[in-house]
């Protein structure tokens, strides 16, 4: 499994979200433009060596399907911090909560995204005062998972990561793969609230900031706000100036409305300790959600030291997105059946003929045959010992 299948079926169709884990799993790609590309060679083309990491580690590949999860507990906060307040998206919470797990030394390092020439740019930080200068930044591509596979690999000390819930879902992988916990501080992704309108989530809305440099000189905020309601003039001036200019193409939707959304099912990531956003709270708060007792447990001490003001909660407005993201449908690739047999093999270790054609619903027959041409081709292994029923089949061993 090289780049170039992660190339054809992640980055090209569109679904890479720019999260950067595949940097950071190999030396030979680099985030350019937000996106993976390869910089030099493919060890597994060039030298033949056994890797396919980018690739396996992808959050992409293999979709999640949701999974109901009952929040520990709900909050909705507002920092009491005025200077925090001004620069907030909303209510300061995270703002809040890194910058005093940094003075305290509960953390000695948190990743987030920057921003460098109006394009958001992960990066580690560790001052508490950085956090607050650095506010209200807009989240997009910005390969937050690579820069921490990187910090995971300077300290031992206890870090964290602030990201989208695909983002979450990756760091659950470096967990595993570092065998170390990370606080997992994520955002509600509002990709596609409004599904049948484009652009009608992060980019064009009341509550939301719009995020273009060049839609902000373009049209007034009264105006947009008229706009998002009529989709009248200048809606459709705006159109034609994205139309008419190919460097604007990549801005045409936000961020959050790009392809690699499209079929996401998590919008409150579920996989972090705490996720935070606007959803269900009033303006000038925001919605925290406690997903484990880490995360509740950080978010009690902060109430306790008297860092927010308690507002109320609509947990209807929060179940009702949920549910709207939740129903969508994932995304399956139209693969080869030796293709599906190899990433099976080696995603998922050591298996069997009926246990690849149940679980890709494939004939029996076909799968022994497509099973067996791998070994062949030596990309995979298998392994027939006395009392097995069926031969084991697995991922090649490196020598």
């Amino acid at each position: 499994m090289s780049f170039e299948l992660l190339k054809s079926e992640i980055i090209d169709a569109g679904l890479c979200q720019g999260c950067g884990l595949c940097c950071g799993s190999c030396k030979h790609i680099e985030m350019s433009d937000l996106r993976p590309t390869l910089e030099d060679y493919c060890i597994l083309e060039r030298n033949g060596q056994d890797c396919g990491k980018c690739y396996q580690s992808c959050p992409q590949v293999i979709q999640k399907k949701y999974e109901e999860k009952q929040p520990l507990a709900v909050y909705s906060l507002r920092s009491k911090t005025p200077e925090i307040l001004a620069k907030a998206s909303s209510g300061g919470f995270v703002t809040t909560l890194t910058k005093d797990l940094l003075e305290n030394q509960a953390l000695s390092e948190i990743v987030m995204v920057q921003k460098d020439d109006e394009k958001p740019v992960a990066d580690g930080v560790s001052d508490p005062e950085e956090i607050v200068t650095k506010a209200g930044i807009v989240y997009g591509r910005s390969g937050v998972l690579g820069r921490l596979i990187e910090l995971t690999g300077e300290t031992f000390e206890p870090i964290g990561i602030v990201g989208l819930p695909c983002e979450m879902r990756g760091t659950v992988k470096i967990e595993e793969a570092m065998n170390r916990e990370i606080l997992k501080i994520g955002l509600f992704c509002s990709s596609q609230i409004f599904p049948t309108r484009r652009c009608g989530c992060t980019l064009i809305g009341d509550t939301h900031p719009v995020v273009i440099k060049e839609l902000k000189n373009f049209v007034t905020e009264g105006e947009m706000k008229q706009d998002y309601k009529s989709h009248k003039k200048p809606f459709n001036e705006i159109e034609k100036m994205y139309n008419d200019d190919p460097d604007l193409q990549e801005g045409k939707t936000c961020d959050s409305c790009n392809q690699f959304c499209s079929h996401c099912q998590d919008f409150a990531a579920v996989y972090s300790d705490i996720t935070a956003g606007e959803v269900g709270s009033e303006k000038g708060y925001t919605t925290v959600v406690a997903w484990t007792e880490r995360g509740k447990e950080l978010v009690e001490n902060a109430i306790k030291k008297e860092l927010f003001d308690i507002g109320k909660v609509n947990e209807e407005d929060l179940k009702t997105s949920i549910k709207l993201k939740s129903t969508r449908e994932l995304i399956s690739f139209e693969k080869p059946p030796r293709q599906q047999v190899l990433d099976y093999v080696t995603l998922k270790g050591p298996t069997t003929i009926s246990k690849i054609s149940k679980t890709l619903n494939l004939e029996t027959k076909k799968v022994r045959y497509e099973a067996l041409r791998l070994v062949q081709l030596n990309e995979i292994e298998m392994n027939v010992e006395p009392g097995l029923e069926e031969p084991m089949f697995s991922p090649v061993c490196e020598d």
